[in-house]
């Protein structure tokens, strides 16, 4: 069991997976590309948790505290996935109450020590940094009900690299009293952050931990998905599902109001599956994404994504499967 503050630390964990400065690698296969979106795939329950700007993962924003399971596919997944999975795919599942309730909650707080260097002590006092988080699943009936909770806060251990930050998600879902095989739901996850992230320090000697003062970005970010999905499960191996989101990002520079932006990115997705007796299996769906930028340093920008897609699933022989899409 790990104290995990982030999402980060739980990749950095699994073999052949890197997170270096917020850029995941999966076998070396895409190398470092900060600031050039990911290439690597993100998804929070199959839909992608990339930003509408700049293509990134915030890995403090995924919640800890609501993980049932966390899926990798380890090479390049594009053909199913898009350009953004040229070198994976992570999916993070978020939880669902099972039959009994459940509640969990968790505190820690931890001290950063002196470097054996004593020019680079910049502190008058030990650095801290403190936690909480709380989780709750129960079933009322025909009703799931999840709720997260995350609070967090460090001093760090380098000079002016301090970040505040909370979030809250909550899971709904709701089986239908009478349609058997329909139910719905909404996911949505949401965080408020205050932090400086140290960009350059002030020389390479006894100022290696103090922050330059002429690059200190705090940034006030504000993220928030919403998620309404609605699936049925019918008879003949049908099932029809649909999910949505919207995501939301806003960083406010207070200092350098010229750096301000916000993006926003509306995703729908309709799937059909149909299963003919274990011997064809048939997938087809139409995809679109809607995003929509504005920022003050690298201009306002929108997009339009849509895609149909079909595919076909044979079983040719005992131990032969053919696929056409």
């Amino acid at each position: 069991v790990t104290n995990a503050t982030s999402m980060e630390m739980i990749i950095n964990q699994m073999p052949g997976i890197d997170v270096l400065d917020g850029q995941a690698s999966i076998r070396g296969g895409s190398g470092y590309s900060f600031g050039a979106g990911s290439r690597v795939l993100v998804l929070i329950d199959d839909l992608s948790i990339l930003s509408a700007d700049v293509g990134d993962v915030k890995w403090q924003y995924l919640p800890v505290e609501n993980i049932s399971q966390v899926e990798i596919i380890k090479g390049a997944s594009s053909v199913l996935y898009g350009s953004s999975a040229l070198n994976g795919v992570i999916n993070i599942r978020t939880a669902y109450p099972k039959s009994k309730p459940r509640t969990k909650i968790n505190m820690f707080s931890g001290t950063y020590m002196n470097p054996r260097r004593t020019e680079l002590i910049w502190w008058e006092r030990q650095p801290v940094f403190a936690g909480a988080s709380f989780f709750h699943s129960v079933k009322k009936e025909n009703l799931d009900i999840v709720i997260g909770s995350y609070l967090y806060t460090d001093e760090g251990y380098r000079e002016n690299e301090d970040d505040k930050r909370a979030r809250f998600n909550m899971n709904l879902r709701y089986m239908d009293r009478k349609i058997r095989g329909l139910f719905y739901g909404l996911n949505m996850n949401t965080m408020y952050q205050d932090k400086i992230d140290f960009l350059l320090w002030q020389d390479a000697d006894s100022g290696a931990y103090r922050q330059n003062l002429t690059a200190i970005p705090r940034v006030h970010a504000f993220r928030i998905n919403v998620d309404p999905y609605i699936e049925y499960s019918g008879e003949k191996g049908t099932k029809h599902s649909l999910k949505t989101r919207f995501f939301r990002v806003s960083n406010v520079f207070k200092d350098e109001p010229d750096k301000d932006n916000e993006s926003a990115q509306y995703f729908g997705e309709y799937k059909y599956n149909r299963d003919f007796k274990d011997k064809i299996i048939w997938n087809t769906g139409l995809s679109i994404t809607y995003s929509n930028v504005i920022a003050n340093l690298f201009g306002d920008h929108n997009s339009l994504n849509t895609a149909i897609y079909s595919q076909f699933d044979f079983k040719a022989l005992k131990n032969l499967k053919l696929s056409a899409g």
